[in-house]
């Protein structure tokens, strides 16, 4: 009774340690998708400062 009581805790022990892992990954998953769509964004307003840098002296010395 002692062992099936010892083994039943590891089990838990260890699901609940893979849980943790899948629930670390998750939260990276979406912390690199924000991260992408920020990239993205800057990306595009830099692209917009390039192109008004051809017209605007001050966005060109910004840039």
């Amino acid at each position: 009774m002692i062992a099936g009581a010892v083994v039943q805790r590891v089990a838990g022990m260890l699901g609940q340690s893979a849980w943790e892992r899948v629930e670390l990954l998750q939260r990276f998953s979406d912390d690199f998708e924000e991260m992408k769509g920020t990239l993205i964004t800057v990306q595009a307003v830099m692209a917009v400062a390039e192109n008004r840098s051809q017209v605007s002296e001050s966005v060109r010395l910004w840039l």
